[in-house]
């Protein structure tokens, strides 16, 4: 037969809402032991699990030497582009400069560095390739370098369980990525001093052939 008339009668909106209260009630026990049981393991874990510390450096990048073509071109700064700039966050990121960083800290003898090592002190020359690759994988794991938008400016980040072991490392990365480039700038400096040598000389043989 047709509908003709339908009404909400004596139905209760909230029959719903009791049911799901019932069924919180019936396994509250449950409910409230699952949620301390995980509270209690966060806790734990919480507690046991150590702090890690970041410690950042900044270092700010010189602009790029430009290439000696003439004896102007000396007194010329070339401006500094981005290829440039992420040419040197790839330096401060490579594995030669993770390495070096490494053994001039001990790092492999450092057990909050390399919990393997529990304090050996072994040569440097008798680390496997193996070893020497781990190392630096788990160096590069705590490094972050990031290069300020709109700057000259690199921000070096290293993250250690030790605050001291943290600083140390950006420090010394800093240190010898200056080094890194103080080296570059110093065979670029020779090279030029080289070309202006042999202009001279060119010039001195020109002067002794029209006299």
């Amino acid at each position: 037969y047709p509908v003709l008339d339908l009404q909400l009668g004596g139905a209760d909106p909230y029959a719903s809402l009791r049911a799901y209260w019932r069924i919180l009630s019936k396994r509250r026990w449950t409910i409230l032991t699952t949620a301390l049981v995980i509270t209690t393991l966060v806790a734990i874990y919480s507690y046991k699990e150590k702090p890690v510390y970041r410690a950042t450096a900044e270092v700010e990048v010189d602009s790029e030497t430009p290439d000696v073509q003439s004896v102007n071109s000396l007194y010329q700064t070339a401006p500094t582009d981005p290829t440039f700039l992420q040419t040197q966050v790839d330096v401060l990121n490579s594995g030669n400069l993770a390495w070096q960083t490494i053994q001039q800290l001990k790092l492999d003898r450092d057990p909050v560095f390399n919990p393997s090592a529990g304090g050996k002190a072994g040569a440097p020359e008798e680390t496997s390739t193996a070893q020497k690759a781990r190392l630096i994988r788990r160096f590069e794991g705590g490094l972050n370098v990031d290069l300020v938008a709109g700057s000259r400016m690199i921000k070096v980040s290293f993250e250690s369980s030790d605050p001291r072991l943290a600083a140390q490392v950006a420090n010394a990365l800093i240190s010898n990525y200056r080094e890194y480039n103080f080296l570059a700038k110093y065979d670029a400096t020779r090279q030029a001093s080289g070309w202006m040598s042999e202009q001279l000389n060119e010039l001195k043989a020109k002067v002794e052939q029209s006299q």
